[in-house]
């Protein structure tokens, strides 16, 4: 009896791969969330400085944590599969690194699933119909699967919609604008509290304790890339 499950999923363990998983996670989340956090909360805290000195430091934490938070998301995108099953009309996504996997998706719970096609990848968006704070928000598959995926899902009557992306960005899309963006927030968040503040406003908690587990993250993360790259071609010698 054939199966009634299809697993699509893309490797991006290489270090050339790091610029699309970045701007795969700089694309997790609706653009009403984008505004809010990235753009929106840098600013308040930096228009509230003159307030009190609190503000300073939240003003220079925040952008380490934005960081954090886009290393943690983008490590979902290392080796990601996400399944889908026709008889149980569900979706499962992969955890990180091989620990598992997450509640499965009811399609019913979607609102809609939205593809970004990148030249040999493409973000998977999941969007809800209600808000779920435990459930996955986006995976990565191969660009080359987009077809399969977007004929099962219609067969299970999701509603699916195609975008295409190019790398580097070259229109004026929201999808361009977010990847571009995000960075320029950022940096110039951190270059405005180094211009009026000096060196003393990340001499703080609020950015030491961000910035340590942002370099602590990192290298787990470097450490379990290595490992996947190594299993890969131990696999590969095997199987020559």
């Amino acid at each position: 009896m054939a199966s009634s499950s299809s697993v699509f999923g893309v490797q991006l363990d290489r270090v050339r791969d790091t610029p699309t998983r970045y701007i795969f996670a700089t694309l997790v989340g609706s653009d009403r969330f984008w505004r809010r956090i990235v753009v929106g909360l840098p600013l308040v805290f930096l228009i509230a400085t003159p307030i009190h000195n609190v503000f300073v430091s939240l003003a220079a934490g925040v952008p380490i944590v934005l960081c954090l938070w886009l290393l943690w998301m983008s490590h979902e995108f290392v080796h990601p599969q996400l399944t889908v099953d026709l008889e149980s009309r569900t979706l499962v996504k992969s955890k990180p690194y091989g620990t598992g996997s997450y509640s499965p998706i009811d399609v019913d719970d979607l609102d809609h699933v939205s593809v970004i096609r990148f030249t040999d990848s493409a973000l998977v968006k999941l969007h809800y119909s209600s808000w779920a704070v435990s459930k996955p928000l986006s995976a990565a598959i191969g660009a080359s699967t987009i077809d399969d995926f977007e004929a099962l899902l219609k067969h299970m009557d999701v509603e699916i919609s195609i975008y295409e992306s190019t790398f580097p960005p070259l229109t004026r899309s929201p999808i361009h604008i977010r990847i571009v963006a995000t960075p320029i927030v950022i940096l110039g968040s951190l270059s405005c509290v180094w211009h009026f503040y000096g060196a003393d406003a990340f001499s703080t908690g609020a950015v030491a304790v961000p910035a340590a587990t942002l370099v602590i993250y990192g290298l787990y993360g470097f450490v379990w890339q290595y490992r996947l790259r190594r299993s890969k071609d131990e696999f590969r010698r095997e199987n020559l």
